[in-house]
């Protein structure tokens, strides 16, 4: 009993659908789990067979409809449930006590997939790519000898020299651990600018960003305030000054500006973690679909701040947004922490803010 009750715990819908491994090793984890502890207890009848694999078709069939509304194909896992628990129960000689609703019940599963339709694809980059009215600036730092404050200096030196400093607009970048800066990012805020926008960005490590997440925040803050401060220093008169982060460098910006809310005008935070403090006047994009922005130790017993696309469950929806951090960044473009041609209009919302707050 204990071992079904985990196997339906692993299949509970997640937040993104599951790879063929990460579902069977989950499932067969919980599963192994649940039956050492429920070890010299009366084993599951028949009822109780069907019943979990209703469950477990219905769950997976779910995933797979997610996968098709992602333009994603599907596993086609409820079929081989039903074929399993067949199987399982002619060998247990237990298909004569079998009831036919729950039979039905499983067939019917095996056609969720089949009522769904495709939603079309996130657009990539380069159909999002704009023709400008200007070339934009980027200058971006890697990791290097110095300290914050004179790497900065130099980023904000090298963006005056490429004529940086002359543009309307001027966003401070703030990268994730592995000093990664988001391609599409930069091309809607072009689009948006038409071209007239400047953007800097110093790397703060070279690790990847769930390593630095644990051992270099102190870093990505210091950086980014660093990055702020000399930026303040040398910011001509007019122009707007707006942070960008996402992932870990949403949660450093918004701590950096918390600091010294006076350094910029504005702020666009993308798929922020679950304790990035709130950022008054900032504008921030997380897909309902994304683990990163949700996940923390409190999910085992509160729900999430932030809408998420399935129903909260204590310590469950826990177990399975920890599994969903897996494959959130290979989600398709639009979902999971893969963000895409979506950020055009949170650049637009937090540009006309900063203009309207300028006025």
């Amino acid at each position: 009993m204990i071992g079904a009750l985990l196997l339906a715990v692993s299949t509970y819908p997640p937040l993104l659908p599951r790879e063929v491994l990460v579902q069977v090793v989950e499932s067969g984890v919980l599963w192994s789990l649940g039956a050492r502890l429920g070890r010299g207890r009366a084993p599951l009848g028949p009822v109780g067979v069907v019943v979990t694999a209703a469950w477990v078709a219905v769950t997976l069939g779910l995933q797979d409809a997610q996968s098709v509304e992602l333009g994603l194909d599907p596993i086609g896992w409820a079929p081989a449930v039903v074929l399993g628990t067949v199987v399982l129960l002619a060998a247990r000689g237990g298909i004569a006590r079998v009831a036919v609703v729950p039979a039905v019940v499983l067939v019917a599963a095996s056609l969720v997939p089949l009522a769904h339709t495709p939603r079309a694809a996130a657009s990539p980059a380069s159909a999002v790519a704009p023709a400008l009215g200007t070339t934009p600036v980027h200058v971006d730092l890697a990791l290097g000898p110095g300290t914050p404050a004179d790497r900065a200096e130099t980023a904000v030196r090298r963006l005056a020299a490429e004529g940086g400093l002359a543009r309307r607009t001027l966003v401070v970048v703030v990268p994730t651990g592995s000093g990664w800066v988001d391609d599409v990012a930069l091309d809607t805020l072009a689009g948006a600018t038409d071209g007239d926008v400047a953007s800097v960005a110093v790397a703060y490590d070279d690790a990847p960003s769930w390593l630095s997440y644990l051992t270099a925040r102190d870093d990505a803050v210091a950086t980014t305030d660093a990055l702020l401060a000399a930026v303040a220093r040398h910011r001509p008169a007019g122009t707007r000054v707006v942070l960008y982060g996402q992932s870990l460098g949403a949660l450093a910006g918004a701590q950096a500006w918390a600091r010294h809310p006076e350094r910029a005008d504005g702020a666009f935070w993308v798929g922020p973690p679950a304790d990035t403090p709130p950022s008054p006047g900032a504008v921030t994009l997380a897909h309902p679909t994304d683990p990163a922005a949700v996940w923390s130790p409190r999910l085992l017993v509160t729900p999430p701040e932030r809408p998420v696309a399935r129903p909260w469950l204590p310590v469950v929806s826990f177990v399975q947004t920890s599994v969903d951090l897996l494959g959130a960044v290979g989600a398709p473009a639009g979902s999971g922490h893969h963000y895409g041609a979506e950020q055009r209009a949170g650049w637009d919302r937090v540009l006309s803010g900063v203009t309207a707050a300028l006025r």
